[in-house]
């Protein structure tokens, strides 16, 4: 997987805002309470910001899933709580992304230097496209993971460094 500073540095590049990209990155790396439920806010701090790495979320919520009966994945998780935490802006999710495809560069056997093979399988087989909100609205991020893709294309000799650790 690509250190923080890549991971960092991509999501700079992003447009997304280094607290989030930060928070995301940590969550998905070493895992967190919320993982296994949502729709509980952080709790604030004495001087009224969000608490972040002391979170506390005690009750399931299954509203996330597919047909009963089904289990979510962790991708499918995450998303639905970085998007409680910023449905407006999509920053969480978008940051939620690219950590993933950025990991996914590392994890894959797709031959790297065709970048619209790795997006197609990237999205076959790890990326999770929609899920449902808290009111069981459908949401899709295709249009965020286009903006990434977008990215990655725009900027390919400066991301093949990166992945090399030139």
């Amino acid at each position: 997987m690509p250190n923080w500073i890549i991971h960092m540095k991509w999501a700079l590049k992003a447009e997304i805002p280094e607290r989030i990209a930060e928070f995301v990155n940590r969550s998905i790396d070493y895992g967190s309470n919320w993982l296994n439920t949502s729709n509980q806010q952080p709790q604030k701090d004495s001087k009224g910001s969000e608490n972040e790495e002391d979170s506390e979320f005690d009750e399931e919520d299954t509203s996330g899933l597919h047909d009963e009966g089904e289990q979510e994945s962790t991708f499918y998780r995450q998303l639905t709580f970085f998007y409680e935490r910023d449905a407006a802006q999509k920053n969480y999710v978008k940051a939620c992304f690219l950590h993933h495809l950025l990991d996914y560069f590392r994890e894959t056997y797709v031959d790297l230097s065709n970048l619209e093979l790795v997006f197609q399988k990237f999205i076959q087989d790890k990326a999770v496209i929609e899920i449902y909100d808290a009111q069981r609205n459908k949401i899709n991020f295709m249009n965020v993971l286009s903006e990434l893709f977008q990215l990655l294309r725009d900027n390919k000799s400066a991301l093949y460094k990166d992945l090399r650790g030139e």
